[in-house]
């Protein structure tokens, strides 16, 4: 199929800088009803927890690549993220390397724009997708909301 060169995903981050205030059980309920209207989705989970990697059915064994590999090592987009069993519906898993994240960034100085630059490094990553939702946790909350991405 291809790519609508016109098309550019819808970016939403779903923060909060409280903890158990219910923002995976959004993230996935929101991703589930626009894959139900038909909508290609993709999920990025940004919690070292990967709660909404395991809600959607993603084994911690499954997880060969991760968010982690995503951002610190620059493996491409196309290769960690998996599908679901909901159809349209993606998800980059997180695994509990990602909270060592910050530690292995100390030195870099554009480490809170990672994600941005990650999800822009090539024009497809966009437009393959309708929307794309991150699922932060509290760590993330405030860099997401400082690049703009939040909710």
């Amino acid at each position: 199929m291809p790519i609508n060169k016109s098309k550019t995903a819808k970016i939403i981050s779903v923060t909060n800088q409280k903890g158990g205030v219910g923002k995976t059980t959004t993230t996935i309920n929101l991703a589930a009803a626009l894959s139900e209207l038909k909508k290609k989705v993709l999920i990025i989970d940004l919690d070292p927890q990967g709660n909404a990697s395991t809600g959607l059915g993603v084994e911690v064994g499954d997880r060969e690549l991760s968010t982690y590999e995503f951002l610190v090592e620059g493996v491409p987009l196309e290769k960690v993220a998996m599908e679901t069993e909901i159809s349209g519906l993606s998800i980059v898993p997180a695994t509990i390397d990602l909270s060592s994240a910050d530690i292995d960034l100390i030195s870099n100085e554009k480490r809170s724009h990672l994600l941005h630059e990650a999800l822009r490094k090539k024009q497809e990553n966009k437009q393959k997708y309708d929307y794309i939702l991150i699922d932060c946790c509290l760590l993330y909350t405030s860099d997401a909301a400082d690049e703009g991405l939040g909710v």
